[in-house]
């Protein structure tokens, strides 16, 4: 998207249950924009440490979650202060974050997105959680002793080949989406009122043909007659 056709910051916001690719899209998106994608996970990443076994009082790991919401909204905002647009990389399965990303828009003027990532293959779904899970069990874990050393065993980093799984946090089987489904008890189905909304299917589309569609809705979201809710393919 041409700056010059941007008429006011776009803060976009991703969502959509682990598996459906989300992250993919954003992380493309992003670069196609040239914007700055901020990843909730990123920063849950960075918390592997902290929930060491020999720490004398490790932290819950919600409180962890919580507080990793928190840093990526700081983050989203610094980008929204000086003028950027934003891809924002989280679930967004509450309501309560919905909320929290619209006031920051409407405080920096931007206008809030939001991209919705689905799997309606569900074979197709269970697919790519499984093939995490076996990703998973092909990359060394990091123990206790890993979480609590060198700089080089952290997450993110990869020497010697003992770099600690990243996204170590988040379900990578059928079973466990299953459960984190349940427990949501639906909530993630809110109102997102008059905020222009584009629900993407990821699997009826590659990733370069899904960035070119939100691509093309983004320079036509602030148009009069864009419908709220816009779905793709």
């Amino acid at each position: 998207m041409e700056k010059e056709n941007q008429k006011q910051k776009l803060m976009v916001l991703m969502k959509g249950h682990p598996g459906c690719a989300k992250s993919t899209v954003a992380r493309a998106l992003a670069a196609a924009l040239r914007w700055p994608v901020v990843d909730k996970d990123d920063i849950r990443d960075a918390t592997l440490a902290l929930e060491a076994p020999d720490r004398p009082a490790p932290p819950a790991p919600t409180a962890l979650n919580a507080l990793s919401y928190e840093v990526m909204w700081r983050v989203v905002e610094t980008q929204l202060q000086i003028g950027l647009s934003v891809v924002v990389d989280c679930p967004l399965a509450r309501a309560s974050l919905f909320r929290t990303a619209c006031a920051l828009a409407l405080k920096h003027g931007a206008a809030p997105v939001v991209v919705e990532c689905v799997a309606l293959d569900v074979h197709e779904w269970r697919r790519r959680l499984e093939a995490r899970a076996q990703l998973a069990l092909a990359v060394p874990k990091c123990d206790a002793d890993c979480a609590s050393s060198a700089e080089g065993n952290r997450p993110g980093n990869d020497d010697d080949g003992t770099r600690a799984l990243k996204n170590w946090h988040k379900p990578s089987r059928w079973d466990d989406v299953q459960k984190l489904l349940e427990g949501y008890a639906k909530c993630y189905e809110y109102d997102t009122g008059l905020t222009r909304k584009l629900i993407v299917d990821t699997t009826a589309l590659p990733t370069a043909a899904a960035v070119c569609g939100i691509e093309n809705w983004l320079r036509s979201v602030e148009e009069p007659g864009t419908a709220i809710v816009t779905c793709l393919p």
